[in-house]
């Protein structure tokens, strides 16, 4: 009982320091998508977070390595979208084309990184293939669709939702092209790629 006692504090510290890390790379993504990269600073993030400069320190000894946590945090971000628990669904195509809405930075930022680098390596692409294997192994593809090609189009359509928003200026207008457009992108993908929402089942 008394180890029990003694583990509590420890579980709660540790509790703490994951919600704190979280919520320094949650402010860095704000000022990301608001002002760009360059202006996420160590002093900047621990502003908008609302914590002390040693707690930033505690947490990444320099900016370089906050700013690889953050890369890595948007993955995490985008990769959730693929969570079969809850994908894909109207708020899903709705949050991919509104983050081109209010982070346009973290998006251009995105599709750079993945058109720079090596897209079999790339972590987000990786997240989509092993996603469709799953949706395959579920029997939800459409007839005659291939796995990686349902990954590939899938984030494509993360481009086109950008194109969309981007052909806007007027944020209200912006909003509104989102909302439109999660529409067509829920249409492309339940005539041509997946089986609509009510024809998918379980696992088999």
């Amino acid at each position: 009982m008394m180890i029990e006692q003694t583990n509590k504090p420890e579980r709660r510290q540790r509790s703490n320091g994951r919600e704190t890390y979280t919520t320094l790379l949650d402010a860095a993504l704000a000022i990301w998508s608001e002002k760009g990269l360059d202006q996420v600073t160590m002093q900047a993030v621990s502003e908008r977070a609302d914590r002390s400069r040693g707690i930033m320190y505690h947490h990444f000894s320099k900016r370089e390595d906050l700013i690889s946590a953050l890369q890595l945090h948007l993955d995490d971000r985008l990769a959730h979208l693929f969570a079969l628990s809850k994908a894909p669904s109207r708020n899903d195509y709705l949050l991919v084309a509104g983050l081109m809405v209010d982070s346009p930075e973290l998006i251009r930022s995105f599709f750079s990184r993945l058109l720079a680098g090596n897209v079999r390596s790339d972590p987000l692409m990786q997240v989509a293939r092993d996603h469709y294997r799953e949706v395959e192994a579920l029997h939800w593809l459409q007839p005659g669709m291939d796995k990686d090609h349902a990954a590939v189009i899938s984030i494509a359509m993360w481009l086109a939702s950008m194109l969309a928003v981007e052909l806007k200026t007027d944020p209200l207008e912006r909003r509104a092209e989102a909302y439109r457009f999660a529409a067509t992108f829920q249409q492309v993908m339940e005539s041509a790629i997946i089986r609509p929402q009510a024809e998918r089942h379980g696992p088999r």
